[in-house]
């Protein structure tokens, strides 16, 4: 699989360095939604249901993806020019409503991006967020870890 290139027009960083408690704990797949072309069918995109993104400050995983020793970005960006700019596609083509996206993107320790799924997160009320694999928006519900 390749990862999706995001093509971002300026956007501030207002964060970067260990991973925050915003998005740690365990995120599990409950859905997906298309959002134009996709290299993945219904049958590929229903697969990912039930699978889960595990955060942590010590390392990141999704399914045989893992990633050690992490450091998030946290970007903030206008959602009809990010989804726009990204995809092509209207941020409710794929459910988004939030007028910001909060996008939190996992990089290894030298700063580049780890092209897995669920490289990205973009925050939706009620502990949801979305990330994108090869086309296909994947919903992901949050249960946080408790303290």
């Amino acid at each position: 699989m390749k990862a999706l290139i995001f093509i971002f027009a300026i956007c501030p960083v207002l964060w970067a360095g260990e991973v925050p408690d915003a998005i740690k704990g365990t995120w599990v797949v409950t859905g997906y939604r298309f959002g134009g072309t996709s290299a993945l069918s219904e049958k590929d995109a229903k697969a990912w249901i039930g699978k889960t993104l595990v955060v942590d400050k010590t390392c990141i995983s999704l399914d045989s993806g893992r990633i050690s020793s992490p450091r998030v970005q946290h970007k903030v960006h206008d959602s009809e020019t990010y989804f726009w700019d990204g995809f092509r596609i209207k941020p409710s083509d794929v459910g988004f409503t939030p007028k910001q996206v909060h996008e939190y993107e996992i990089l290894h320790q030298d700063g580049t991006l780890w092209t897995a799924p669920g490289c990205a997160l973009l925050l939706l009320p009620h502990a949801e967020a979305l990330t994108s694999w090869d086309g296909v928006f994947f919903v992901l519900k949050h249960k946080p870890v408790e303290k």
